[in-house]
């Protein structure tokens, strides 16, 4: 099984190493999630302190800020957080997230992040974004590929599109990386399992 996983990290470096060759404009986005460290461990080994965008909120949890500071401390990568918990709050006022309607949910987390993803492209001038999407994780993200086109006006890297979860686990603890297995995005409890980001 071990080569079968090791053939899976050789293919995404290789894909990466030449993706990203003689570019800068490039960034990745995380979450502190439970694959993380696996995107920031394939860029760390092709590019030397890849720049990244974090959007903080409590709709994101478990574990979250400790794997940060594990993943920040073991790689250098060049982050960008922004916290939106204010912004968060006023959408909300005095309503608990999980009693909102499923749309709203949905329109919500959308506005958390991808107003800042536009920004954030059109302030560094950045053309291709680098993401954890796996085509086995949503219907919507069924037909993802290394290289796709996005809505943002940039080119969408995906260097797990092919791997599916139990490949992700095995790669994490055969490469000893720290998994943040209670993390739980209260943003794709909806009915796509998206978290508004990527769709």
């Amino acid at each position: 099984m071990s080569s079968v996983i090791t053939k899976k990290i050789d293919k995404s470096l290789a894909a990466l190493t030449v993706a990203l060759e003689d570019r800068e404009d490039f960034f990745f986005t995380t979450s502190f999630g439970y694959q993380s460290a696996l995107i920031i461990y394939l860029l760390c080994s092709v590019k030397l302190s890849p720049p990244g965008l974090y959007v903080k909120s409590s709709l994101a949890g478990g574990g979250v800020v400790n794997h940060k500071t594990t993943l920040t401390e073991k790689f250098s990568i060049d982050l960008t957080e922004v916290d939106r918990e204010s912004w968060l709050d006023m959408q909300l006022g005095s309503r608990q997230f999980d009693e909102l309607h499923d749309l709203e949910k949905r329109i919500i987390c959308r506005d958390l992040k991808k107003p800042l993803l536009k920004e954030y492209i059109k302030e560094f001038e950045k053309s291709l974004w680098i993401s954890g999407v796996r085509r086995d994780q949503t219907e919507s993200r069924g037909g993802t590929k290394f290289l796709m086109a996005s809505d943002l006006g940039v080119t969408k890297i995906s260097p797990l599109y092919d791997w599916s979860g139990a490949q992700v686990y095995q790669a994490l603890k055969l490469l000893n990386l720290p998994i943040n297995e209670s993390y739980e995005d209260l943003c794709k409890r909806n009915s796509t399992g998206e978290c508004g980001l990527h769709v």
